[in-house]
């Protein structure tokens, strides 16, 4: 559970370096013990007046008038005498958000906002500023194609080819270049927009009427890369975000991308650490490792609930039929047979 967060209506003020004491009832009655002695000289003058101030409920003046004095030779307190009235709250305010900052002090108007508040964050609300961050879900991918678990890693990159001159109108065509990873480090997969690719998993064992090893393709969507520096504690925790895909050997004690106890570790348990080792992964019993995710910068249509944002990716067969399987399945209605038939004698 996190950590209460503590907020203080409006005309109260906090010493931090001072022991806080608050009235839990609502009245103050004169037959209770009051708590005044207990607090330091400094304290007592700073504290009672600021909560005698304002009525934290109506944000007006209170008329209760407190007397607060002082011996400094015996150090002897007179016992104020409030009316039976509320004097003060302390509200708790317990939640888990993830974008959520409570700020102390509210803003009256927009002149009162410092431009670099918006570095890191939007104004989202009185008192509420949404602070940048990221979120990524890591998804661990042990396929076992075609009832073997030996499989291969290939990555399938589209490149473009000049013709000879002579040859062709065009001047140019795509050629699908496939490259086998051989070892952890060949599958390491940065995303890039100009070097397209398709990222299969084949059973190089087991292969189609034709001659086509069966498997499967990832196929990315939305997702984004982490902004932070490698060295950087958070991510250093987090280093399975340095790229998007990842292959290893399956091992039974590598599970967790983040490692088994993620927080507030060094970083020396993560799948960063592990694929250091660059073991071999052609033909072998391998695990796929896909990491998506989204950067969020707060706006005020995610306060105070947020809608949801969605990200995915796709796993399709790839040569994994021998032809498209829809044709195998009777139709539903009569209207879906094929419209061509015999002609009637």
């Amino acid at each position: 559970m996190p950590a209460p967060v503590l907020r203080f209506l409006p005309g109260c003020k906090f010493l931090s370096s001072q022991k806080l004491f608050f009235w839990n009832s609502k009245v103050l009655r004169r037959s209770r013990p009051h708590p005044l002695p207990l607090l330091c000289d400094a304290l007592c003058c700073l504290l009672i007046p600021e909560i005698c101030k304002r009525n934290p409920l109506t944000d007006k003046r209170s008329p209760l008038s407190w007397n607060c004095k002082r011996n400094l030779h015996h150090k002897s307190y007179q016992r104020p005498e409030p009316p039976a009235q509320t004097l003060s709250r302390l509200i708790v305010m317990v939640g888990l958000s993830g974008i959520l900052m409570v700020k102390g002090t509210p803003y009256v108007n927009m002149n009162q906002v410092n431009q670099e508040e918006y570095l890191y964050g939007t104004l989202l609300s009185e008192n509420v500023i949404g602070v940048i961050h990221d979120h990524y879900v890591t998804f661990y991918l042990d396929m076992d194609i075609m009832d073997g678990s030996n499989n291969s890693f290939v990555k399938v990159n589209l490149k473009r080819e000049r013709t000879s001159p002579g040859y062709s109108p065009r001047r140019s065509y795509i050629k699908a270049v496939r490259n086998v990873a051989k070892t952890e480090k060949d599958a390491q997969i940065k995303l890039n927009l100009h070097d397209p690719s398709e990222f299969h998993v084949i059973n190089p064992n087991n292969r189609t009427r034709v001659g086509n090893p069966v498997g499967y393709k990832i196929v990315p969507a939305g997702t984004a890369a982490s902004l932070l520096d490698h060295d950087d504690p958070p991510q250093m925790r987090g280093a399975f975000t340095n790229n998007q895909i990842w292959v290893t050997p399956y091992n039974q004690s590598e599970q967790f991308a983040g490692g088994v106890y993620a927080y507030q570790s060094h970083g020396d348990d993560t799948l960063a650490v592990w694929s250091e080792r660059d073991r071999e992964i052609e033909n072998k019993d391998i695990v796929v490792w896909y990491t998506l995710g989204f950067h969020h910068v707060p706006c005020q249509e995610d306060f105070p609930i947020m809608p949801t944002v969605t990200s995915s990716f796709d796993l399709k067969p790839v040569n994994f039929f021998e032809s498209n399987p829809i044709l195998g399945f009777p139709p539903n209605q009569e209207k879906d047979l094929p419209v061509c038939k015999a002609a009637a004698a």
